[in-house]
């Protein structure tokens, strides 16, 4: 497609990536392989080409204990689809409320999950998971320190890791569960509206968990804190003590999360990192049989702030003068990934005039 401007002379960088990212706004939008749908509250819209029912993984059953107790409490439908992720996903997984005396890495999930329990938001953040039947598992295979799986209804953790970084990642995956399917990626999203709702995903999850982990320390359990302390994500910990500035209780740290979710868009390194991971999500999308799809929807800035309701409080409440579709937060793309999205969106509907690095600040906002 051939695009020309009124002038004679050759349009600024910034021209064409906004006259580029404009046409792309109203041309089409990518989103991800992901089996939810939206809420009733908007509109809703097929997130999965392939979509798959979000039917219970775990059935109701009698007392039971050690690997016995998955095998029984497993449907044979959500069994089918664990088999494929975990060698052996009756021993290395565990519902949250499973009744019974637990053996081998189901005993290590269960003392994980005690442990979390002491947080009263951890206890909140269990009770989401309990109700949408997610297992918890120990994978020997996985090189990534957690993951959830939302489709499959099931948080994954290395099993490598010691004790207090698995708390601190198990914190932080249970923070993804009550993020879906409401804020799940949705295909009638623009793709600078993709990313941004991707790093609002993990910045929120990794604030619950800061939150969490500090419940944690405050009752007499420092090592989660002291263990994320030791890692790159030490800015948030820092921003989220410094906040609390000696005090005490939940609105002290709602304030304190709030710093801590402004800190985790600060850090270059990290939201490059997460670009790169939603990026490449693009490219499979963008390969699969439905591809890309016209646009509906817009990200507002109400609507994110939603992300951070937990347990009857929203710590990104009430709407300050910052507007979360706009800058700090929707901050430019680094020039890798900026060349990495231009490929996949030249692949879709070929070449286009100009360069395309990086992505502006202001982009379409809703």
């Amino acid at each position: 497609m051939t695009q020309t401007y009124g002038s004679g002379k050759p349009p600024s960088r910034q021209k064409r990536l906004g006259s580029r990212l404009a046409l792309m706004g109203y041309t089409f939008v990518v989103a991800f392989l992901l089996p939810a749908m939206l809420t009733p509250v908007d509109k809703p819209a097929a997130l999965d080409a392939r979509p798959v029912a979000l039917v219970s993984m775990v059935e109701e059953v009698g007392p039971a204990s050690g690997p016995d107790y998955l095998s029984a409490a497993v449907s044979s439908t959500g069994f089918a689809r664990l088999q494929d992720l975990l060698p052996d996903p009756q021993a290395a997984c565990l519902p949250v409320d499973a009744p019974g005396r637990k053996l081998g890495q189901q005993a290590e999930i269960d003392r994980l999950i005690g442990l979390t329990k002491q947080s009263p938001l951890g206890a909140w953040l269990l009770r989401q998971a309990a109700w949408r039947d997610v297992l918890i598992c120990l994978d020997d295979t996985t090189t990534l320190n957690g993951y959830y799986r939302a489709g499959r209804q099931m948080i994954g953790i290395r099993s490598g890791l010691e004790e207090a970084r698995r708390i601190a990642i198990l914190a932080h995956e249970l923070a993804h569960v009550p993020q879906h399917p409401r804020f799940s990626n949705n295909r009638y999203f623009p793709p600078e509206d993709v990313i941004l709702l991707h790093r609002m995903r993990e910045a929120a999850a990794e604030t619950v968990a800061t939150r969490v982990i500090w419940q944690l320390k405050e009752r007499g359990y420092p090592a989660p804190w002291q263990a994320k302390a030791a890692t790159r994500f030490i800015d948030m910990i820092q921003s989220f003590e410094e906040a609390m500035a000696g005090e005490r209780g939940y609105a002290a740290e709602r304030r304190a999360a709030r710093a801590a979710f402004a800190t985790w868009f600060a850090a270059r390194w990290r939201v490059n990192f997460y670009d790169q991971l939603i990026i490449g999500h693009i490219r499979h999308i963008s390969e699969d049989d439905m591809g890309l799809v016209p646009p509906r929807r817009h990200l507002t800035d109400d609507f994110l702030r939603r992300l951070g309701w937990l347990d009857g409080e929203n710590y990104l409440h009430p709407a300050g003068p910052d507007n979360l579709t706009e800058a700090p937060y929707r901050v430019t793309l680094s020039p890798r990934n900026a060349d990495m999205l231009e490929a996949i969106l030249t692949d879709a509907f070929g070449p286009m005039p100009g360069p395309f690095k990086p992505i502006p600040t202001q982009i379409a906002s809703p």
